[in-house]
């Protein structure tokens, strides 16, 4: 059996338990060999039977249970040896250490028990602390260093509670910040620097998951390609800078009278591709493109100090006159340039 799952959780805790398990051996034959209180060694073999049985049902799946059980029994463990054996020999300091485990435990839905445990290690501590280490002398419970003993104790485990928020805190920051990262690198990606519209990437995969529609008489739809007509001239006249923005203008332009229900990409240079959800027939389509090219056409643009007119010329096709996709495409491209080689400032459809 590979005890190495694929979930980290699971593999996790096992060799936790597995630790667990080593260190109560270890320690058996510590005891053993330098004749430790009986006590101790006898439930510390109990310890070495519930950490191989928790370590078993962790290898198969991820049991809370398991894990609470263990965490319950290195409380007991540590309780019973400090009592026995001393409190030099730092037993207690196992209380510390499985808080933290405690506290950052995946078991959302069992959380509970697991902060109950954390706190309740917290306040084994401190009273281990007044009956072993004081030996419970009212005079020396009273002292000045029991106070600040207590005191630190009791804020250390505090601070491992804090912490696990402040790790909460980070995780929830840190997520946010890859996804504002992520979302920056999808719209460079996808979108036309220049004229904020989707750009060829993104419009080849919305066509793309459109294809299956092609050739179905009841989800039809319509891609339009549109060329701003005579656009070098507009650069050799006016220079680059008013040729991007005669871009722009365009971009929103088509965007605003398109709507949302509508898609218009930059496809390359002056040449922009729409795609048409809405409206999905001939004649509409062919009204909406005629209003828009009417309207540009009648446009002057005002940018440092020059007017600039120009027009555009479009070519559209149906989907249920094709069987893919990127035929439409081809034949709205040609539909277009068609426009373009009889007159230019038409539609084609």
């Amino acid at each position: 059996m590979n005890i190495f799952k694929k979930n980290s959780n699971i593999s996790f805790y096992f060799l936790l338990c597995f630790f667990g398990l080593i260190v109560h051996v270890v320690y058996q034959i510590v005891f053993y060999i330098n004749n430790v209180d009986r006590i101790a060694q006898n439930y510390n073999i109990i310890s070495i039977l519930i950490f191989s049985i928790c370590a078993l049902v962790l290898i198969k799946k991820d049991s809370y249970i398991a894990l609470l059980v263990a965490f319950i029994e290195v409380s007991v463990f540590s309780i019973i040896s400090v009592i026995t054996i001393g409190w030099i020999y730092e037993f207690q300091l196992w209380l510390i250490s499985v808080s933290i485990i405690e506290i950052i435990a995946p078991f959302k839905k069992y959380k509970k028990f697991f902060y109950v445990l954390a706190i309740l290690n917290a306040i084994v501590y401190a009273a281990l602390y007044i009956y072993v280490f004081t030996e419970f002398n009212t005079k020396k419970i009273f002292n000045v260093d029991v106070f600040f003993c207590i005191t630190n104790v009791m804020a250390t485990f505090l601070l491992i509670f804090f912490s696990e928020k402040m790790l909460k805190l980070s995780n929830i920051l840190e997520k946010y910040t890859i996804k504002q990262e992520y979302d920056k690198m999808e719209q460079i990606a996808n979108i036309d620097e220049l004229t904020g519209i989707a750009n060829r990437r993104k419009m080849k995969d919305i066509l793309a998951d459109n294809n299956i529609l092609v050739g179905k008489e009841e989800s039809e739809f319509y891609i339009a390609f549109a060329d701003i007509d005579d656009f070098k001239n507009i650069n050799d006249t006016y220079g680059h800078d008013v040729g991007d923005y005669v871009l722009k203008y365009v971009a929103n332009f088509l965007k605003t009278q398109l709507g949302k229900e509508n898609i218009v990409a930059r496809w390359g240079g002056e040449e922009f591709l729409i795609l048409f959800s809405s409206p999905t027939t001939k004649s509409k389509v062919s009204e909406k493109l005629e209003h828009i090219r009417y309207n540009l056409s009648q446009n002057e643009l005002k940018h440092d100090n020059n007017t600039i007119k120009f027009t555009m010329t479009f070519g559209a096709v149906s989907s249920i006159d094709f069987k893919n996709i990127y035929d439409m495409a081809k034949k709205a491209d040609e539909l277009m340039y068609v426009g373009k080689n009889t007159g230019k400032n038409k539609v084609v459809i």
